[in-house]
């Protein structure tokens, strides 16, 4: 698989954001337990809060990249079978993100 590399950058910048999206999702739907554990729910947030930030800073720092890379090919093979998610490998490829026959509203199972 050979891809420019600003192309992978701006691919890469899109699963930042993706993450970035999930994580600050994740961080709403949070709720504090006890009076006794609202310690460490606090604590646990915090590390949500900086996780989303850290996801958003790399995500702007990587589009910011974009324009700065060669386009030139890599060769992407050796990178992305480090890879253990398939979705990620296959949108760095350039590949949708539709899984094959499903309909809007139909359950995904993993």
């Amino acid at each position: 698989m050979r891809i420019a590399a600003n192309d992978l950058a701006a691919r890469l910048s899109g699963e930042l954001a993706r993450a970035t999206a999930m994580s600050a999702q994740l961080e709403q739907t949070l709720h504090f337990g006890a009076a006794g554990e609202r310690s460490s729910d606090v604590r646990t947030l915090q590390y949500l809060d900086l996780l989303t930030q850290t996801l958003a800073d790399l995500t702007r720092f990587t589009a910011a990249v974009v324009p700065l890379l060669p386009a030139a090919p890599l060769i992407l093979s050796p990178a992305l079978e480090t890879l253990t998610l398939r979705g990620i490998a296959d949108r760095l490829c350039g590949q949708d993100d539709e899984v094959p026959g499903l309909v809007s509203g139909d359950l995904a199972l993993f």
